[in-house]
């Protein structure tokens, strides 16, 4: 897994941070997570790496990423301790990469039957549903997240670069 990054484009970033491939993976947003790793660190005794992150430019849109993610993963019984989940980096790197979709069931694939797509979900829709955020901020994010464009948001894999 890398040691480093490049995200000055945008202010705000939602982070993945874990010790191993195999999890446990912490979820959590910060104006700069190369700094908020060094905090992490201290307090735990095995190396740790950001392996993943999506960016935006406002602190509003990486706060609701970051609770319609969480109340995902505790739904799937995933949640550890805080924001520490028990999920591979690999799932959690999909989760970034893919959002708003998601698997519905992190413990299922996603499977094509009957020409229907089963076992996904649209997080900004799940947590309007699931009163995680209100309207307005359904709206909000569906504007930044509706249609692809690098200058509204950014995925980075950080387990991909050497």
């Amino acid at each position: 897994m890398s040691r480093i990054i490049n995200l000055e484009k945008f202010n705000f970033h939602i982070y993945l941070i874990s010790s191993s491939k195999d999890g446990p993976v912490k979820i959590g947003f910060s104006h700069h997570p190369p700094s908020r790793l060094k905090e992490i660190q201290t307090g735990n005794p095995d190396k740790l790496y950001i392996c993943g992150s999506i960016s935006v430019k406002q602190k509003i849109i990486v706060e609701l990423i970051e609770k319609i993610i969480h109340a995902h993963l505790k739904d799937n019984n995933l949640h550890l301790r805080g924001e520490w989940f028990n999920i591979n980096v690999k799932s959690a790197i999909k989760i970034l990469e893919l959002f708003p979709i998601s698997r519905e069931n992190l413990f299922k694939k996603v499977e094509i039957k009957k020409d229907k797509i089963e076992n996904t979900i649209d997080l900004i829709q799940y947590g309007f549903q699931n009163n995680i955020i209100n309207e307005e901020e359904y709206d909000l994010l569906n504007e930044v997240f509706m249609i692809y464009d690098e200058e509204k948001y950014q995925f980075n894999d950080f387990t991909l670069i050497s």
